[in-house]
């Protein structure tokens, strides 16, 4: 079972690139390039510089309340943080056996016109091996653009 509150059923064409169709197969996805230790397939599952600035910024420039924001240190900070959160992820859960329980998210979907941007992601858990359930935050922002999802970031 996942709790996800606000997904959007819209098949409109997707500006986001290797998307998923849901929030759960998006973190499934990312699971798996954990679990094999794929640091390049898992940084093709986060936006890219393009996306960023030609499909994201947009949406959210023509807010009032981010109209002065500097996207190009928002894309420095995000990638400083993503690429060490990369190598966590893989150092912490790689040769782990994990099944997601849930998806969760801390905050309410903030909206963007046809972008969703959900924050605070928090993913429960199970190691396989040992039974443990946990929950983790490291998987940072999910976007939604018609109906397709991607994920923003890897918390470091």
């Amino acid at each position: 079972m996942i709790a996800i509150h606000g997904c959007g059923t819209e098949t409109t064409p997707t500006p986001l690139t290797n998307s998923s169709g849901s929030i759960e197969e998006t973190v499934y996805r990312a699971i798996r390039e954990i679990r094999e230790a794929d640091d390049v397939g898992l940084r093709e599952l986060l936006i890219t510089r393009y996306e960023h600035d030609s499909v994201i910024a947009p949406y959210m420039k023509d807010s009032t309340r981010l109209a002065t924001f500097d996207f190009d240190l928002a894309w420095q900070m995000l990638t400083l943080g993503r690429n060490k959160g990369i190598l966590r992820a893989i150092e912490d859960f790689g040769p782990d056996s994990l099944t997601v329980l849930y998806v969760n998210f801390r905050e309410e979907p903030e909206v963007y016109g046809d972008l969703t941007l959900r924050q605070g992601t928090r993913v429960t858990l199970r190691n396989e091996t040992t039974g443990e359930e946990f929950e983790s935050g490291i998987f940072g922002s999910i976007v939604e653009i018609n109906g397709r999802f991607k994920m923003i970031s890897i918390r470091d």
